[in-house]
């Protein structure tokens, strides 16, 4: 299927949407429209949750768990911000009137 095909009287973009609902996790189509995030399921996701808390269990019984100190990292899931990166959003203040005269309103 190509999107230069729609709208025809072979295919409609009911069509279209049909053929893409019904995509696999693991298409090409979905991997570019999901980016990182996609990388795991819910069986993934799970899993390292289950291996975390594993690894805060055997920490707490330990020494350090016991002070406190040196808590284990969690496993880094795909599409997830660990936080240390942030972007400063910046711009231009604008009244109403200003903005809607730059959108042609």
């Amino acid at each position: 299927m190509r999107l230069r095909w729609f709208p025809a009287p072979d295919y409609t973009w009911a069509d279209l949407i049909a053929f893409i609902s019904g995509l696999d996790r693991n298409s090409a189509t979905v991997r570019q429209e999901l980016g990182a995030s996609g990388e795991w399921g819910i069986q993934e996701q799970l899993l390292a949750l289950n291996a975390d808390y594993l690894r805060i269990l055997i920490w707490m019984r330990t020494e350090d768990g016991q002070k406190g100190r040196n808590i284990p990292k969690p496993i880094p899931r795909p599409g997830v911000d660990d936080g240390k990166e942030r972007t400063k959003l910046s711009g231009v203040k604008r009244t109403a009137v200003e903005q809607a005269a730059l959108l042609g309103f």
